[in-house]
């Protein structure tokens, strides 16, 4: 998919675009049940431990899916006072388009109020903790390649937005990557 002012309009306007079916037909529950079935096959793996954000964040509506993930034998978990912080990698599945984007992510779990996490911004796109992640980022390659996603760079996402569009969003709105994985509430 190119990176241009036509598609990121589309995308801003939850209008699916790609170059291949459903992307290409337009049909935006296709899509999202297309990108669906590649975040099942990612939270299948053998290899990974996944957890699937919430579809809407509460009220809003995501263009993408969020997954943490993080290494299967919990040697990321650290036990701190009154809940685990686990370190791990986010990665946001466009729900509109078959591209992808990750970032060192982290979450808080206590046993009352359950999950806590942050936002990927466009800053650590591409980045994830000290250590080697080469098996866990292989294994999100190879899903991402069998269901021809393109995994975005930083250089890609970073660059500012260079024409005036409005971002359904609450968050940050300057960078191509705010206009491609929002989250509006």
């Amino acid at each position: 998919m190119n990176i241009n002012e036509s598609n990121i309009r589309k995308i801003v306007g939850r209008y699916p675009v790609g170059d291949f079916p459903p992307f290409s037909n337009s049909d935006t529950k296709a899509c999202n049940q297309y990108a669906r079935k590649l975040c099942n096959k990612i939270e299948s793996s053998k290899v990974l431990e996944v957890i699937l954000e919430p579809d809407s964040y509460g009220s809003g509506y995501a263009s993408y899916f969020d997954l943490f993930i993080t290494k299967k034998d919990k040697s990321f978990y650290v036990q701190k006072d009154g809940y685990i912080e686990i370190k791990g990698i986010s990665l946001y599945i466009s729900r509109l388009a078959p591209i992808a984007v990750f970032g060192e992510g982290e979450k808080a779990i206590n046993e009352t109020d359950g999950f806590a996490s942050h936002f990927l911004d466009c800053s650590c796109i591409s980045s994830y903790p000290v250590g080697d992640w080469s098996i866990e980022l292989n294994e999100v390659r190879n899903f991402l390649n069998i269901y021809k996603y393109t995994l975005l760079l930083k250089k890609e996402v970073l660059k500012p937005l260079w024409f005036s569009v409005e971002i359904p969003t609450i968050l940050d709105s300057e960078h191509v990557f705010d206009a491609l994985f929002y989250w509006e509430d």
